[in-house]
């Protein structure tokens, strides 16, 4: 049985509308780890070094092969920062891919086949889509190169261990956090990222569970999905304006959702008494909790989990030692503009 931690800093209390169809309960529960949770500088490196060593290149080292879903959001180039600097400390060579869209699954999986055929030592990846990308693990399960689930999950069992978020739990604490600020009541919508992303769909269900058993006097009115994209989730912000009347607030799921929900609200004109929370913590969303456009942002730890992948793939290779619990939870933190500047 997996064991659950999640630890959230609220230092202010934040209004928050959700649009979200619910469904089944969550699964197993894993290990918790503290992490190396820094405050989040972000970046706007937007390059792809497309299956080159990262870092200081060690003859004869070994070779990592560090897959996310894309270079778009800083959360994942935060995930690379916290591999690399665990690859340089340990002497591994890690070569980085991503796709350049938020959905090519079919480029994911080619990169992980690339990386069997390189003969690289082990794998972190980050699925952008959980049934798509099992066969491709599967595959570097049957060459013998060890796999580790970093951020998202795959529906492939062949992975040696995962650092994720306790994504349904974020989500509930999204539907708590907005209850408190529309006191309870209203309208409130979902916008997703991508359809068939596991991190996501665990955030909509702790979301639309937690809203249907302990806020009788608020409905989730629709989920709608942005592929992760700011563009079109400013787009779906100011169609559920023009749609829901009523609409009270919204909960956006991940980063480049988040960017887009807030510009949608600054388009559209903020309704008074609306509420919004996001994910993710970027130059951008910052900039928006700072100016009001959004109430907060649940964060998340990128660089440790990019760091505790690299550190739990060298001791299973160097020593032959699995990790202590298969599934690990990362730490997060609810972020607001009061406490901001922890951050």
């Amino acid at each position: 049985m997996r064991k659950q931690r999640m630890v959230f800093t609220m230092l202010a209390a934040l209004a928050l509308t959700v649009l979200c169809g619910c469904g089944g309960g969550r699964g197993g529960e894993p290990e918790t780890s503290a992490g190396s949770m820094a405050p989040p500088e972000g970046t706007t490196d937007t390059s792809v070094s497309a299956n080159v060593p990262e870092g200081s290149v060690v003859s004869g080292g070994k070779v990592f092969s560090l897959i996310t879903m894309d270079t778009i959001d800083q959360f994942w180039l935060q995930v690379k920062e916290g591999a690399q600097a665990k690859a340089d400390e340990l002497g591994i060579n890690l070569r980085f891919d991503a796709p350049v869209g938020k959905t090519d699954a079919q480029a994911q999986s080619d990169m992980v086949e690339n990386a069997i055929s390189n003969g690289v030592d082990g794998i972190i990846i980050s699925p952008t889509n959980k049934e798509a990308l099992a066969p491709a693990i599967d595959k570097a399960k049957e060459a013998g190169i060890p796999v580790v689930y970093a951020g998202t999950m795959c529906s492939s069992e062949n992975y040696l261990a995962s650092y994720t978020t306790d994504n349904y739990a974020a989500g509930e604490k999204a539907a708590q956090e907005l209850a408190g600020l529309l006191g309870q009541k209203g309208q409130v919508a979902v916008i997703c990222a991508q359809q068939g992303d596991d991190s996501g769909q665990q955030r909509q269900q702790g979301f639309c569970d937690c809203v249907g058993k302990e806020y009788p006097d608020m409905e989730v009115v629709q989920v709608v999905y942005s592929d992760g994209e700011a563009e079109k989730a400013m787009n779906l912000t100011t169609n559920l304006l023009a749609t829901y009347p009523e609409l009270k607030g919204i909960f956006s799921i991940n980063e480049g959702s988040t960017i887009g929900m807030a510009q949608g609200l600054s388009q559209s004109g903020m309704p008074e008494g609306f509420a919004c929370i996001g994910f993710d913590l970027s130059d951008n969303t910052r900039a928006s909790i700072e100016d009001g456009s959004i109430n907060g942002v649940i964060v998340q730890d990128p660089e440790g989990m990019g760091s505790e992948s690299v550190e739990a793939l060298f001791s299973y290779l160097e020593n032959q030692e699995e990790p202590e619990s298969r599934d690990t939870f990362t730490q997060s933190f609810f972020v607001t503009k009061d406490n901001l500047d922890q951050f």
